[in-house]
């Protein structure tokens, strides 16, 4: 509601978030596959997701992931990661963070806190834990590539056609083109 004045416009857009409630990704692949009905051939899918492979090895989101087009806010802060194995296996990632409020109309909001930030006091927002399937770039590919096919599918880090040496990527984006 109000935190649309503090968060950049990229937060608060309609997205497509598909749930996976039986953990099997059924949804997901209807939901796929109701997008291959859809494209027109010649059409194009993007879809990105973060890049669970660094954050399943090193439990945490890579250090520049703050920065990226989705956490393009100088007012987040103290980005928590949990990263839960079951039987050796990743079946769930966790996100928290602080939305700093000072100086906006926001800081006697409801749950409106103050925080250390930067060794100053400042008056935040604790944004819920966001729970996240944790999609590894192999795991999606071989999932767009089932719903998707024929089809030509491309990755690309970061928006970018390369990955820069020694660059681990924020996102996977991958760009799936339906057949003419």
């Amino acid at each position: 509601p109000a935190l649309h004045r503090v968060l950049p416009k990229q937060w608060y857009q309609r997205r497509v978030r598909v749930p996976d409630f039986e953990g099997n990704q059924i949804t997901l692949k209807k939901a796929l596959s109701n997008f291959n009905d859809l494209l027109k051939p010649g059409g194009v899918l993007i879809i990105d997701h973060r890049n669970y492979d660094y954050v399943i090895k090193n439990c945490v989101f890579p250090p520049n992931s703050h920065e990226s087009i989705y956490y393009n806010s100088n007012r987040i802060f103290n980005v928590t990661t949990t990263v839960s194995f079951v039987n050796g296996k990743c079946e769930k990632i966790e996100t928290g963070m602080y939305v700093d409020l000072t100086d906006t109309d926001l800081e006697d909001m409801k749950g409106a806190e103050i925080v250390e930030r930067d060794g100053k006091k400042v008056c935040a927002l604790l944004l819920n834990t966001i729970p996240q399937y944790p999609h590894t770039l192999q795991g999606m590919t071989a999932l767009l590539k089932e719903v998707f096919t024929p089809a030509l599918h491309r990755v690309l880090p970061d928006f970018k056609e390369t990955k820069e040496e020694g660059e681990d990527p924020v996102y996977c984006v991958h760009v799936v083109t339906k057949p003419s």
